[in-house]
């Protein structure tokens, strides 16, 4: 007999390979005006760059207020905030991914 789930056998769960590969490269923000020109922006500039790894969109308020960002569009490369509330040039996205 189990009292909440103790006393119970825990089952463990199976988890499938892992098959979706994290970008390096991520744009935090709500879909607004300027979400979308920086998204454009660095997406241009990684084509430039001959750099073949994708811009992941992230949109869910609660894995935006993860990365401690309260302003969007936020410019995450390697889960490390470089930017917020700003869109950025191409320059500046270039020196931001060449430092990385």
């Amino acid at each position: 007999m189990s009292f909440f789930g103790f006393g119970r056998k825990k089952e463990t769960a199976a988890t499938p390979p892992e098959t979706t590969k994290q970008s390096r490269y991520k744009i935090l923000g709500t879909g607004c005006v300027n979400c979308h020109a920086l998204t454009k922006n660095v997406t241009e500039v990684l084509a430039e760059l001959e750099i073949e790894d994708g811009v992941q969109k992230v949109s869910q308020l609660s894995e935006i207020a993860s990365y401690g960002v309260m302003s969007v569009p936020a410019f995450v490369i390697d889960d490390k905030v470089v930017s917020v509330g700003k869109v950025l040039s191409h320059e500046e996205i270039k020196k931001l991914i060449l430092g990385a």
